[in-house]
Order: C-alpha cells, then sequence, then structure tokens
C-alpha cells in the first residue's frame, strides 16, 4: 500500500504551482496596474482643476476680450504641464495639450472647462491583451465680471 500513494505525492505541489502562475499573478498585477491608473487620474485631475482655476483668474488681466482669451488660454496650459509634466510615469496626453473653452452666460459670468485625456501603459496587463488605459479629467471654473468704482465725498 505504501508503494499506492507514492505517484500522487507531489500532485499537490504542482497544483498550488498552477494556481499561483495562472490566478495569484494576474490579480497581482492588475492590482498593481490598477493603482498606477488610479494615481495617473488623481494627478490629472488635479492638473485640469489647476489649469482651469488659473485661466479664470487670469480672464482679469488683459483689456480686450479677444486679448483675455488668448492669455486665459496660455496661463491655463502652463498650469497644467506644471501640474502634469510630460512623460510622467509615461504617460501621453492625447492631443499634445489639454483643449479649453470660455463661455459666458447671461448674467455675466464666464465660465472656464479645462478637459484632458491621456494615455497610461500597462506593465502586467499586456500579458491578458491590455497594452494601455485611456483616461480622461475635466475641470470648471466660473468667473464674475464685476466693474467696481470707488467714490469719495468732496
Amino acid at each position: 500500500m505504501a508503494g499506492a500513494k507514492a505517484p500522487e505525492r507531489g500532485a499537490t505541489l504542482l497544483m498550488v504551482a498552477f494556481v499561483s502562475i495562472f490566478l495569484l499573478i494576474p490579480i497581482i498585477g492588475t492590482c498593481v496596474d490598477g493603482a498606477i491608473v488610479y494615481w495617473a487620474q488623481r494627478r490629472l485631475s488635479v492638473a485640469v482643476d489647476a489649469a482651469a482655476l488659473a485661466a479664470a483668474r487670469a480672464l482679469s488681466v488683459e483689456q480686450s476680450d479677444s486679448a483675455q482669451l488668448r492669455n486665459a488660454q496660455a496661463t491655463g496650459r502652463n498650469y497644467f504641464r506644471a501640474n502634469f509634466p510630460p512623460g510622467v510615469m509615461n504617460t501621453t496626453v492625447v492631443g499634445g495639450v489639454p483643449s479649453s473653452a470660455i463661455s459666458e452666460s447671461v448674467t455675466h459670468q464666464k465660465i472656464v472647462t479645462v478637459s484632458a485625456s491621456i494615455t497610461v501603459p500597462l506593465y502586467f496587463m499586456p500579458v491578458l491583451g491590455f497594452k494601455n488605459q485611456i483616461i480622461s479629467a475635466t475641470g470648471r471654473a466660473t468667473t464674475r465680471d464685476s466693474n467696481m468704482m470707488l467714490a469719495s465725498e468732496p
């Protein structure tokens, strides 16, 4: 009877090795890639929010409307690049720069919207056929035109 049990002794070790290779390694890889994608999404969100706030603030710098728009868009791009430098974690910005739109409402409010998408390379998931993940974020800021006059009594 001792001879009949001997061939089965390595079967458990083989099953553990099989399960760890084909189940545990992809799960760990998914966790690592998921953490990288989450980190990139948070960083992108901060960058578009900062760009929108900076562009809204820059709207009051110039006198003419067209100069204000150009200055606001340039300021927004600069803030975006400062918070999300090119190539951080091997990511690339889709289109090269974030898109920005400035609209004015009836109540003299200007709404600045900055949107950006990035491509994040995955490190473990190419084994399962996923090479990149595209993430998008949008930041929005509102500013109101105001005219102030200071008057003094004689």
